[in-house]
């Protein structure tokens, strides 16, 4: 007997673990036709549809219902879709309570009910149970989020829900949460790269209108500015008419200071803005801002000062042009809101030992009529001003504040003001632990890119001047007319072509914008012939924006001009290609007023050991070079830096020196300007041995 009872007990045994196996597969059957029905299917409702019928069916109960969670809903209400066995769907919402559906989100956990009106979990009204008997809730659930409710129920059926048919619907519940989970994923993937392309495409259509833009307007101006040029160096122009053609010039120049303005705030805003960061001396790049600005300031009445802290031999890894840029912005806003008052531009910088880091703060204070508290903020926003009555009043774009912004986080700094009406402003621009190097472990080397233009002349040559604007070949040609050098016209790329068959010309200056053949498809026939290669090519274009300029030079093209067109710029590109001879003018000492300067005043200064050192390293090599090369911008230049070290240290007499030097400049007195510098040098010489010693 005992033997039977253990056979049976195996038997037992046998059949449960039979029905479990048959419950697996029965699982198995389940989940694998509701994968397979949905095969590629993307579209969520039809997901959901898919979905609800075959739990209707495999559970065999007479209703389905999927409440999906509304996250954007203030009142967290769930959107539900009723399927019937009949598949037949209505939406409606209902909030989210303490009762079935709100239990199942917080316990995260699925539930039945086999008879609802006595469950004791749950106290229903009639009306909300709408003739249901018994139901199974599930959430679809996935990284602990529950993204809504598969609930099924029947209403006539007395047959109870089992445990495992809560098994089976919470692994379709989180199932249907990865499908859903995934295809919302896809789906903002897809939004995310098509808002990427339309906003490449917006900015690519931006950048080809500015472009236009640019051109169109470039065109114009190098006619206007170019020509103005021409009747301003003419001597037999009155005085008043002079005035005028002044002003046409620094109207036309803040034209393209605008245009300039706008492609730059285009370009950061497109992220296209290209750093080219380099080992700067920043109070010596402040120092020659300000020599720019001397005269315009001493016209308003204003002075200028000049201060710094900390040590004053450090470097810091920026780009200068940049920072001049910003500088400039900031030091011609000071001046042009500022009457007979002062503006003061004070530097502290700190090297941090041992890092190779340093911080730098660089202050621009004026006295002027200064910026109300709600306006501080705003001013840095695209076409802002103060009011529009300070528009009127003091003209400007409104774009360089928000130019120097950007620019000056581009470079991880930052900038702001502080300001109250009638009290002036400080502007600062502050950059912390950015890479920094003492003087003394590297030597800044300076090149000189700017030339005397009366001292140039050149060699008798050729030049093919191509441009289909007769006014731009008329002004090429104009700006050469007191030269050797011999010019032919042409209006496009092909007649280029048949004039180098004929001739071989030392240069080819050619617009890349013109019709039949352009400038750019004319350069690569040109450098792919044996024959033409070696002709150097100059691109002359209208088109100036950093991608266009790209493209130009990837033509082949040797240089490369952009219009307007000064006459210096043209003659420092043709000094690149062309055979010159340079020549000095002098002139004599005593035929003009040379306002005398008693250079003994200068010997006799009463300098202290650090004026000394200060006073040799900032001038020594300057002046000895431009002794060497002569050029007059830098020598006014110079004088203006003399003026200023003059100025802040209250020596006089450097302050008088500097203002001689500039007066010679502006006079063409190179002669007078060299004995002086010479003098000058010697002076430095002398006080650099003392402070060796």
């Amino acid at each position: 007997m005992e033997d039977l009872s253990v056979i049976y007990k195996e038997i037992e045994k046998l059949k449960e673990e039979n029905k479990r196996l048959r419950d697996a597969i029965g699982e198995l059957k389940i989940l694998n036709d509701v994968s397979m029905s949905l095969g590629t299917e993307i579209s969520e409702d039809k997901v959901l549809d898919i979905i609800i019928k075959k739990c209707i069916i495999h559970l065999g109960v007479e209703q389905g219902v999927i409440n999906l969670l509304d996250e954007t809903d203030s009142e967290k209400q769930l959107k539900t879709i009723i399927r019937k066995s009949d598949s037949k769907a209505q939406n409606f919402s209902f909030h989210l309570g303490v009762q079935i559906a709100g239990k199942i989100i917080r316990d995260q956990r699925g539930l039945i009910i086999n008879d609802i009106s006595n469950d004791p979990r749950f106290k229903f009204e009639e009306k909300h149970i709408i003739g249901i008997r018994s139901l199974i809730a599930v959430p679809m659930l996935i990284r602990g989020k529950v993204l809504g409710i598969i609930v099924l129920y029947n209403k006539q059926k007395e047959e109870s829900f089992r445990d495992n048919d809560l098994k089976i619907l919470s692994i379709i519940g989180v199932q249907t949460a990865q499908i859903l989970y995934s295809k919302r994923a896809y789906e903002n993937e897809m939004k995310m790269r098509q808002e990427k392309l339309g906003a490449e495409v917006a900015n690519k259509l931006k950048s080809e209108f500015l472009a236009n833009m640019s051109h169109e307007i470039r065109t114009p101006l190098n006619s206007i500015l170019g020509f103005s040029e021409i009747l301003l160096e003419k001597t037999d122009i009155e005085h008043d008419s002079k005035g005028m053609i002044k002003t046409i010039i620094k109207s036309g120049r803040n034209l393209l200071t605008l245009i300039n303005d706008i492609l730059d705030l285009s370009k950061i805003e497109a992220g296209k803005i290209e750093l080219n960061n380099d080992k700067v001396d920043v109070i010596l790049a402040i120092k020659e801002v300000a020599g720019i600005f001397t005269n315009e300031i001493e016209r308003k009445g204003n002075r200028l000062e000049i201060e710094y802290y900390g040590s004053s031999k450090i470097s810091f890894l920026l780009d200068e042009n940049r920072l001049r840029q910003v500088i400039i912005n900031l030091v011609g806003n000071a001046n042009k809101f500022t009457d007979n008052g002062k503006i003061k531009i004070r530097i502290t910088q700190e090297y941090l030992k041992n890092s190779h880091k340093g911080n730098l703060l660089i202050e621009v204070i004026d006295s002027g009529i200064g910026i109300a508290l709600d306006q501080q903020e705003k001013i840095f926003d695209s076409f802002t001003q103060e009011s529009s009555e300070t528009s009127r009043k003091f003209g400007g774009t409104g774009l360089g504040l928000t130019i120097s912004k950007r620019l000056i986080e581009a470079m991880g700094g930052t900038i702001g003001v502080n300001s109250s009406p009638g009290s002036g402003s400080i502007f600062w621009v502050s950059f912390k632990e950015i890479d920094c190097w003492a003087n003394d472990e590297f030597r800044i080397e300076e090149t000189d890119n700017t030339i005397n233009i009366e001292e140039i002349k050149f060699l008798p040559q050729t030049i093919i001047v191509a441009d289909d604007d007769e006014l731009n070949r008329k002004l090429i040609r104009e700006f050469l007319i007191n030269t050797d050098i011999n010019i032919i016209e042409a209006t496009n790329g092909q007649e280029v072509l048949e004039l180098i068959d004929k001739i071989t010309p030392d240069l080819i200056l050619i617009d890349t914008a013109m019709p039949i053949l352009d400038g750019l498809t004319t350069t690569k026939i040109i450098k792919n012939n044996s024959r033409f290669k070696n002709i150097n090519v100059v691109a002359l274009t209208a088109h100036a924006m950093k991608e266009e300029e790209e493209i130009i030079r990837g033509s082949g093209v040797d240089g490369y001009l952009t219009k307007p067109l000064p006459k210096a710029t043209l003659f420092i590109e043709l000094m690149k290609f062309l055979k010159y001879e340079k020549i000095n003018y002098l002139y004599d000492a005593s035929s003009g007023n040379n306002n005398g300067f008693d250079f003994s005043t200068i010997r006799n200064l009463q300098l202290d050991y650090n004026l000394k050192i200060e006073l040799s390293t900032i001038f020594l090599e300057k002046v000895a070079e431009l002794i060497n090369i002569p050029v007059i911008r830098k020598i006014k230049e110079l004088g203006n830096q003399i003026s200023v070290f003059g100025y802040n240290n209250s020596l006089i007499p450097l302050f008088e020196f500097g203002k001689h030097i500039v007066f010679l400049a502006d006079n063409f007195r190179v002669f007078d300007i060299n004995r002086n510098l010479k003098e000058f040098l010697d002076f430095l010489y002398n006080i650099n041995e003392v402070a060796k010693n």
